[in-house]
């Protein structure tokens, strides 16, 4: 971006370098360790941030199942 500057009595074109921030949003896990002694808390080390884990499970199935018969309650 250009602009113009007076420096004394001339005038200067001066080249402006504008950095534009873009903003993300992230979604983080905030951790406080903390410790506790009968009614009373305490933080024990600092907090930090880490990463948001899944807790989704994931079912492999394996062809070497046994096959089990109809209970039928006799």
């Amino acid at each position: 971006m250009e602009k113009t500057v007076k420096d004394g009595e001339k005038e200067k074109k001066v080249i402006e370098k504008v950095i534009e921030m873009q903003g993300v949003e992230k979604q983080l896990l905030l951790n406080i360790p903390v410790t506790n002694r009968g009614d009373a808390f305490a933080v024990t080390a600092v907090p930090y941030f880490s990463v948001i884990y899944d807790l989704k499970g994931k079912i492999v199935s394996s062809n070497n199942e046994e096959t089990m018969e109809e209970y039928t309650h006799n």
